[in-house]
Parts: C-alpha cells; sequence; structure tokens
C-alpha cells in the first residue's frame, strides 16, 4: 500500500495542476481580448508550489508562454526546484546525505 505521504502528494498535485491550467486558460484568454492578464510571478509560484504538470500541459495545449525564453527558463527552474523539495519530503534521508 502507497504511503499516505504519497498519496497526499500525488493529490496536491493533480488539484494544483488542474489550478494552474485554469490560470493559464484565463491568461490565454486575456491575452486574446486585450484583457487584464495574469502575472508571471503567479503562474510561476503556482507551478514552484507543485503546478508545474498542469503548466506544462497548459502551454502544449493551449500554445500559451510558450516562445518567451526567460519565462521557460524560469519556469523549469521551479519544476527542478518543486522536484527537488518533494523528492526531501518523501525520502528525508536525503537531507541527510546533503548535511554530509
Amino acid at each position: 500500500m502507497l504511503d499516505i505521504t504519497f498519496q497526499f502528494i500525488v493529490l496536491y498535485n493533480v488539484v494544483i495542476s488542474i489550478i494552474t491550467y485554469y490560470f493559464y486558460y484565463i491568461d490565454k484568454y486575456a491575452a486574446r481580448k486585450k484583457r487584464k492578464r495574469i502575472s508571471e510571478i503567479k503562474l510561476l509560484t503556482l507551478s514552484l508550489i507543485g503546478g508545474w504538470i498542469g503548466a506544462l500541459i497548459a502551454r502544449s495545449i493551449l500554445r500559451h508562454k510558450t516562445i518567451k525564453k526567460s519565462f521557460i527558463l524560469k519556469l523549469w527552474i521551479t519544476i527542478i526546484a518543486n522536484i527537488c523539495i518533494e523528492l526531501v519530503i518523501l525520502n528525508p534521508s536525503i537531507m541527510s546525505v546533503l548535511k554530509g
């Protein structure tokens, strides 16, 4: 049986990814209609806190935020940071290795 922490992280990531996808959708719609946009920092924060899967799906399906290289770099940094954080949560022994 899967560890409860792992189950929680999976469920959390699914929910936050759906929310992130929705934010990308709203931003894409706003861009098309020349309305107020969602800030990049909000989109990147959502990715950092676990919504990066939703961000990648939204970028692919909606063809949104696919050109600006600085945003793409920042997005990949948030993805790597989130994966590292989740690995430490799932395997606390990683911290003891990092501490020396």
